[in-house]
């Protein structure tokens, strides 16, 4: 998993993201926050980059892909230059990137992209497009009533979506299965995988946390 480099077919540019890359782009960003020269809220990932690679190896370049505040990782892989996404991170955009050209999108609303990508599923299958969405959420979310509500009807209706679950076993600073309890749902529309992250749920560790 560690060795793993996903490519990505462009017509403008090849583009090649290795595990290193996305590890070295977070420290740069967690060492410039911690420099003050992000004076915004910063939400970083860590110990997911294999995961990540994993996941990434069937989506294309016209899939969609929504995500929650922490979609730095997530933007890179789908081809978003890293020169573009640090602008959008120094302009206070990390809790919610847009790259509509990349069909990234992102939301600081729990479970506030969920039925969006859902409607994306729904409008491309309407269309008959070729089109896939993959929607990031975290364990937390999973357990919302937005989520299974969205599963179901994506399953009802054979729509062209997956939802990867991105189980780190915290919201914010609560323990997930002691708060909620119980097993996390499963669907033939759900991949989801275990991590830990070096990182606090905001900013670096090193300054005041939001």
């Amino acid at each position: 998993m560690f060795n793993h480099i996903l490519r990505f077919q462009d017509v403008e540019q090849n583009l090649v993201v290795s595990q290193n890359d996305l590890i070295a782009f977070e420290e740069s960003i967690a060492d410039e926050f911690n420099k003050g020269l992000i004076p915004f809220p910063i939400h970083l990932e860590s110990g997911n980059e294999g995961s990540l690679i994993d996941v990434f190896k069937i989506i294309k370049s016209d899939d969609y892909v929504f995500g929650s505040w922490r979609l730095h990782l997530k933007a890179l892989l789908k081809g978003v230059p890293p020169d573009e996404l640090r602008r959008a991170i120094h302009r206070g955009e990390s809790m919610a990137l847009l790259f509509p050209e990349y069909r990234v999108y992102g939301s600081a609303i729990v479970g506030g992209t969920i039925p969006i990508a859902l409607g994306v599923a729904l409008s491309i299958k309407r269309r008959n497009g070729n089109e896939y969405v993959h929607c990031f959420l975290g364990d937390m979310s999973a357990h919302t009533g937005i989520f299974k509500e969205c599963l179901s009807y994506a399953e009802n209706f054979s729509l062209p979506i997956r939802f990867i679950i991105e189980n780190n076993g915290v919201s914010v600073c609560s323990d997930t299965e002691e708060v909620c309890g119980g097993e996390l749902p499963t669907s033939h529309l759900i991949k989801s995988y275990k991590y830990k992250s070096k990182f606090p749920h905001a900013g670096s560790g090193k300054r005041i946390q939001f």
